[in-house]
């Protein structure tokens, strides 16, 4: 039964009355459900990189600052490119031979 569906009840006998009940039972670990985005975002804003999902965070963090570095570039080079194209390249400087 699942954690979240169910109640344990446990019966035990009145006091000092003599019984054959018993009952077997574990302790297993619990493991949270992942956070939501909302969540790791909010993780990523207070740098906490502890636990599974830290690392989730840290990793999302890490890929989006790349892909932010790497269209800053390519708009750089576009912009340099078309710099030299229409601003440098003028007719002014041209020297034409008759």
């Amino acid at each position: 039964m699942d954690y979240l569906k169910g109640v344990v009840i446990v019966a035990y006998p009145n006091e000092d009355a003599t019984t054959d009940f018993e009952f077997k039972y574990w302790i297993d670990s619990y493991n949270s459900p992942p956070e939501t985005l909302d969540e790791l975002i909010d993780r990523i804003k207070v740098q906490n990189w502890k636990g599974v999902d830290g690392t989730k965070a840290l990793v999302i963090a890490a890929v989006v600052a790349s892909l932010g570095f790497c269209f800053l570039l390519c708009f750089l080079s576009c912009l340099t490119m078309c710099c030299k194209r229409f601003c440098c390249n003028s007719d002014e400087n041209k020297v034409d031979i008759i």
